[in-house]
């Protein structure tokens, strides 16, 4: 993400849409006519398109090479390709207190090979790998949390345990 002129919001919203929803990222993503993101024209250009994310053509290149990797990625692109849901709503009542429950996975998998999916991005690939929970995202942010409650509400709707989840 450093490499490209996006914060970090819209580069998970880019990421999100190319890989997720590659018509909103045609529709929703404009290429610049400008070589910096510190020009009045470029300013112009995102006051003009406000709801949209303006992007610098090479950031747009990176963006695509990236999508090309997580593609080349044997189970990404296996977990990405399988038959499923993109960012869908799934609400279901909690047997044991009645509580409305609600979870969006990015991709839901489960009729087809039992996996919710959540794409997440990443500037440290290697803190994935770290053991130290201060460091490791799964633990910083909670992810692991997150996807216990996903298993449950997907286990309540689908009326079977699913174990599967992938970031």
């Amino acid at each position: 993400r450093d490499a490209l002129n996006v914060d970090a919001s819209n580069f998970g919203t880019t990421v999100h849409s190319i890989l997720l929803e590659p018509d909103k990222f045609k529709s929703q993503i404009v290429q610049s006519e400008f070589k910096s993101t510190t020009t009045k024209g470029y300013a112009k250009e995102v006051e003009e398109n406000k709801g949209k994310i303006v992007l610098l053509e090479d950031d747009i290149r990176k963006i695509k090479v990236l999508e090309q990797n997580v593609h080349s990625h044997p189970l990404a692109n296996f977990l990405l390709n399988a038959e499923g849901n993109n960012e869908s709503s799934i609400f279901v009542e909690c047997g044991d207190t009645g509580v409305l429950l609600k979870c969006r996975p990015d991709r839901d998998c489960v009729d087809s090979i039992g996996y919710g999916v959540d794409v997440k991005t990443t500037d440290d690939l290697d803190a994935w790998r770290d053991t130290r929970k201060w460091i490791n995202p799964l633990f910083k942010f909670d992810y692991g949390h997150q996807a216990a409650f996903y298993l449950n509400v997907l286990s309540e709707f689908y009326g079977k345990k699913v174990d599967n989840f992938a970031f």
